[in-house]
């Protein structure tokens, strides 16, 4: 690694991060955070879902991060400070990246290089995203996110020999997430053995007791969610509902086989590519074992769920780690592209010739953006060749004593900016690129926002909304307990039973197989069945799309617009008042 910088480079480095934390957007309410804010929300206000079954009466698996949006609530504005958190987050994680890059690389300028195409593989061709739709980082700060940040500081400093300093990482993601912690123990104990018998106890003792103390704080929720006495046939079928119904891009292997072959293909030319790479000083040697263990578990998780069927690994879901994987795959690949256009031997760069080097890359490319189209890969793979050609223009082996002077940081500046926008080129469709700053612009799902904000301000704290399955933000964002919906699955075996009973309900007693299933037999009801959805749940407002007809909703809504009219419960049953407190909106 190189001692000396010149400022203007971890000046750099430290702004790159920044606009990289920036680029993937400032949300709010959208993916997981819909489910992950609710417990810390509860802890702001108790009375806030006070009536939702699925927020008081199921297991909440992630209660450290119910005390941090509680403690970052009572700061300020809870939308701006998570989406700054969550900027901050990627923008750790981007500068641990050229800290990688640094120990793999003999001077600044392969190392400014390595970072980059390193950045541009993980946060703009992958968007940090893997098979299973695992990913590293989103546009909204989440569980996952916090213990992404901290695995990789853990995987660095871990090939750095810092094994306590690596130990306190993993165990601060495991707090973060307890998966991550569940998957890391065993990456990193079989990374100490490749290292080998020597100090083994030792090294051991120093990287996991500080985890392991946190394993056995966790072992009570884990007990709770696995629920190891719960009948067999229960368990089964929670599992069947899971796997099959609810979640079969999560935990249903058969069901996305194809998504393995871009997780295939990077780590094949990583592979290849390894005699490239520094792998024999320390930094690299403990890297490389570390590669390999994450493998090995990859490995072990696609014989275990795609060819023995063994349930309990498919829902431990190993492919938690594939994207970690693929940083270390990223970086051996950058490494050696770098290596091989700007290192000194010039006999490497002539017994692997360039235009090899681009049908590899263009071949991996290919397969690791075929989930996002042709022309976004296209583009993203012209990004990557630009740079390499970039690179070996203006360092070649015959010009290694060039410095890096100030002016060649707006160069480096100006490559960095053209990655970030090809960033969001590739890693979001064109329809959702406003939408990922959702907090500066408004106009996004507009008429779901303007039913959020008349439940949220027109209606009773304690009114209880049947809504179709796919309104997953209402409770985030209306603000108000709903009988079900799709998205906020339980974890516990019963509670999964009690879950899909409910989304049968509001189905129509048709036993859905999916989410489309699901809807269409929402939009189905008629006014029979919702007076017994009413009646058995006690709803105070039914919301129905705006294509569904019914004599009984003539005049009677309490707010309509586009694509949604809301009716009180009176108008489907006698049983009591509506809950009322604000204006009545049409």
């Amino acid at each position: 690694m190189f001692k000396q910088w010149p400022l203007n480079i971890p000046v750099s480095v430290l702004l790159l991060g920044a606009l990289t934390g920036v680029a993937f957007g400032f949300q709010f309410g959208y993916g997981n955070q819909t489910t992950y804010l609710v417990s810390g929300l509860r802890l702001l206000d108790p009375q806030y879902l006070a009536n939702d079954w699925w927020a008081t009466e199921t297991v909440q698996y992630h209660r450290r991060f119910a005390y941090l949006v509680l403690a970052l609530g009572s700061i300020g504005s809870l939308p701006w400070i998570l989406a700054t958190v969550n900027a901050l987050a990627i923008s750790v994680g981007a500068v641990a990246l050229f800290r990688f890059a640094s120990h793999l690389s003999d001077d600044q300028r392969t190392a400014t290089y390595c970072w980059l195409l390193t950045s541009i593989l993980f946060f703009g061709i992958t968007g940090t995203i893997s098979v299973a739709g695992s990913n590293a980082f989103t546009g909204g700060i989440q569980p996952s996110g916090f213990a992404a940040v901290f695995l990789i500081l853990a995987m660095l400093t871990f090939a750095t020999g810092r094994f306590a300093v690596s130990g306190v990482f993993l165990a601060l993601s495991g707090l973060a997430h307890t998966n991550f912690l569940l998957l890391g123990l065993p990456v990193f104990g079989f990374a100490h053995l490749l290292i080998g018998r020597s100090g083994l106890v030792r090294r051991g003792v120093i990287q996991f007791w500080l985890p392991v103390v946190v394993l056995l704080f966790e072992l009570p929720i884990i007990l709770q969610v696995s629920a190891p006495g719960v009948a067999p046939e229960i368990r089964a079928e929670a599992s069947r509902i899971l796997s099959e119904i609810r979640a079969p891009h999560h935990y249903n292997e058969t069901s996305f086989l194809l998504k393995f072959l871009p997780l295939l293909a990077w780590h094949a030319i990583a592979i290849t590519h390894l005699k490239y790479v520094k792998t024999d000083t320390d930094f690299g040697g403990r890297l490389l074992k570390l590669y390999w263990s994450f493998l090995v578990l990859l490995v072990f998780g696609f014989v275990a769920t795609v060819l023995l069927n063994i349930d309990t690994v498919s829902r431990l879901f190993v492919w938690r780690m594939a994207p970690f994987s693929l940083v270390l795959a990223f970086l051996i690949i950058a490494a050696a592209a770098t290596q091989l256009v700007l290192g000194d031997k010039k006999a490497s760069w002539d017994a692997y010739p360039a235009w090899r080097l681009g049908i590899l890359s263009f071949g991996a490319l290919a397969l690791g953006v075929a989930h996002i189209g042709l022309v976004r890969g296209l583009f993203a793979s012209l990004i990557l060749v630009g740079i390499l050609w970039f690179a070996r223009r203006h360092w070649s082996v015959t010009r290694v004593t060039l410095q890096w002077p100030a002016r060649r940081s707006v160069t480096m500046l100006g490559l960095g900016t053209v990655i970030l926008l090809g960033t969001m080129f590739v890693r979001v469709p064109s329809s959702q690129i406003t939408c990922q700053f959702n907090l500066f612009v408004s106009g996004c799902d507009e008429a779901r926002n303007e039913l959020y904000s008349w439940a949220r301000t027109g209606t009773d704290p304690g009114a209880v909304f049947l809504i179709p399955p796919n309104l997953e933000q209402f409770r985030l964002l209306g603000r108000r307990a709903v009988v079900i919906s799709w998205k906020d699955v339980p974890l516990g075996p019963e509670e999964i039973l009690q879950w899909y009973g409910r989304i049968d309900d509001i189905s129509g007693g048709i036993l859905p197989e999916s989410f489309s299933e699901t809807k269409r037999g929402y939009a189905a009801l008629d006014d029979r069945q919702i007076e017994q959805l009413v009646q058995k749940y006690d709803v105070d407002y039914v919301v129905r799309g705006i294509l569904k007809t019914s004599p009984i909703a003539e005049g009677q809504e309490v707010f309509r617009n586009t694509d949604y009219f809301v009716l009180p419960s009176s108008v489907f049953s006698v049983s009591g008042p509506v809950r009322v407190s604000g204006p009545v909106s049409r």
